[in-house]
């Protein structure tokens, strides 16, 4: 059985579409069985977070592991890729580098089998 809107709620859209059309207005109102009024383009819904099948923390003691964190300067870092994916380990290192050496203080290159971190500042 399709559900349909009821009559006193489409009523209640036709009157704000009303007033939104008189201050030019431009609008979506999308009811709660999916109708769609208006001339306005909604962007699609963002993808849930990707689900992983490893227990909290894994990946940040899989690269803690290889960098040292008082690294100087020139100092290379080399961290194997494991079996996580190069930007999941890239997205972690950067954000906790970023806290401990500062922004803009290293690059990171990603390679077939692993994820190099150069200090530069």
């Amino acid at each position: 059985m399709t559900k349909t809107t009821p009559q006193v709620v489409i009523k209640a859209i036709e009157d704000a579409i009303r007033l939104l059309n008189i201050t030019k207005c431009q609008f979506k109102v999308i009811s709660p069985t999916g109708e769609e009024f208006g001339a306005l383009e909604v962007a699609p819904k963002k993808k849930k977070r990707e689900v992983t099948d490893r227990v909290y923390g894994e990946l940040r003691e899989h690269y803690d592991k290889h960098i040292d964190y008082s690294a100087a300067p020139g100092d290379c870092v080399r961290i194997p890729l494991g079996k996580y994916k190069a930007h999941e380990i890239r997205s972690g290192v950067c954000a906790k580098l970023s806290s401990v050496w500062g922004k803009k203080s290293y690059k990171t290159v990603i390679t077939d089998d692993e994820v190099q971190i150069l200090r530069t500042a």
